[in-house]
């Protein structure tokens, strides 16, 4: 009776592609080199599987990485190890949803914004760090904050909106406000009245990141007259 006994030299694991959405699983396959030149294809369940770093949520006997909801596109390593050859594979999980992150999550703000202001989320829901807060009390939910490009933490970060006369037109006044940031968009609206509904356009424009922007309304005669700025974040 005569058989040859060939050892793993080197361990290799690997996935592909090397990335994944986050909340997805994906397996992780492995292979051994062994001494005489040759591979070795393993099971998932020959190796003993185990998550280094990153947003790996399980990961089965048998290889299978279920990734974790994320902020931000974040890098995960997965470990094998089979008969003391141990090695590693790299993924990147990447963020799909913009508002998915854990107690941050489905609360209309986006999930990198509040982790850059608050840090990262604890276990439970915190009320100051959701859309209806102000932790910095200065009147500005967070909801607003987030859409005006207003810092949620500095009660010295808020809109203004200042309405001035024009100089020699008396039936125009000038509509000044800020900050006009990039990605925004702004349209300002009138009404006669506060109670009426009847808002009626101004101007609209796309915010080109200054401090202010100022508006001209040529039908500003007569009564009051009353202004209100619209900020959407597409």
């Amino acid at each position: 009776f005569f058989s040859q006994i060939n050892e793993v030299a080197t361990l290799n694991i690997f996935t592909a592609p090397a990335t994944m959405n986050e909340a997805t699983a994906r397996p992780f396959n492995a292979t051994g080199s062994l001494d005489d030149g040759t591979t070795l294809n393993l099971s998932g369940t020959d190796v003993a599987w185990s998550v280094g770093s990153g947003p790996i949520l399980t990961l089965s006997l048998a290889g299978l990485a279920t990734a974790d909801n994320v902020y931000q596109n974040t890098s995960a390593v997965v470990r094998g190890d089979y008969f003391g050859k141990t090695a590693t594979a790299s993924v990147t999980v990447l963020n799909i949803g913009a508002d998915d992150f854990h107690s941050y999550a489905s609360d209309q703000l986006d999930d990198a914004w509040q982790v850059f202001h608050f840090g990262q989320p604890a276990p439970t829901v915190n009320p100051q760090f959701g859309a209806t807060g102000d932790p910095d009390g200065d009147g500005h939910h967070n909801l607003f904050e987030f859409v005006g490009g207003l810092t949620p933490t500095d009660p010295a970060s808020h809109f203004k909106l200042l309405i001035e006369a024009v100089p020699n037109q008396p039936g125009q006044k000038s509509i000044r406000f800020g900050p006009f940031l990039t990605g925004r968009n702004y349209t300002v609206e009138s009404s006669v009245s506060l109670s009426s509904g009847t808002w009626t356009s101004v101007d609209t424009a796309a915010g080109d990141n200054s401090s202010e922007h100022t508006v001209t309304d040529t039908d500003a005669s007569g009564g009051t007259k009353f202004y209100r700025i619209l900020i959407s974040k597409p």
